[in-house]
């Protein structure tokens, strides 16, 4: 690129993804996962993979819930789903950010992510994640700090990872209260005004 170029930052709707429920404190630790078999980079195949593993591993120990995909999808139905879910399909943001102050962990096992909204949207609601290395969240996420940052090319890494948070209690809510309290400076705002002063500040 010969021209200069100007980084505005990454936002998310903070209207909406905030904390708004206290969380039942049960044994049962809540996983989410998008699944979008239409898009090869999201690594759907490997995401059930991963969570399937999971389930057989914990039992009753997980709730593990997807989103993303109608039960009826025809991409979705030939993926590995020998294990006990629940599909919740296509959501509305608000239907998202309402599962987002339900579950405890969300994982995002894409090969990469440009930015990673989903998972903006969920440490908003102080949901501990795990987000791929390669990509864009690194502009938010802080590897042991306010998520976990891993290859996602590695299913070993990816369930190293899962199960870790699972069984590390102290862990896991640690990232929780550091998501939600990082995410809150990721205003819209903030990149609104920096387009505009690259665009007319002097």
């Amino acid at each position: 690129i010969k021209r200069p170029c100007s980084v505005i930052g990454a936002s998310y709707n903070i209207d909406l993804f905030m904390p708004r429920l206290a969380r039942c404190t049960t044994a049962t630790v809540r996983i989410s996962g998008m699944i979008r078999p239409s898009s090869s980079r999201r690594g759907a195949l490997r995401t059930l993979r991963v969570l399937r593993d999971i389930q057989h591993t914990f039992a009753d120990k997980v709730e593990i819930i997807l989103f993303g995909a109608a039960d009826d999808d025809p991409q979705f139905r030939v993926l590995p789903r020998d294990f006990k879910y629940r599909n919740i399909g296509m959501c509305s943001p608000e239907q998202l950010a309402g599962l987002f102050n339900q579950v405890d962990i969300f994982v995002d096992f894409s090969n990469f992510q440009a930015m990673g909204l989903t998972a903006m949207e969920a440490m908003a609601c102080g949901v501990a994640v795990i987000v791929p290395e390669t990509g864009g969240t690194n502009s938010f996420a802080i590897h042991q700090k306010n998520a976990l940052v891993i290859d996602t090319f590695s299913l070993k890494a990816c369930y190293t990872a899962l199960s870790k948070l699972v069984n590390n209690d102290e862990q896991r809510l640690s990232l929780m209260a550091q998501a939600c309290k990082d995410m809150a400076r990721f205003y819209p705002e903030g990149p609104a005004y920096r387009i505009l002063d690259r665009l007319f500040g002097h």
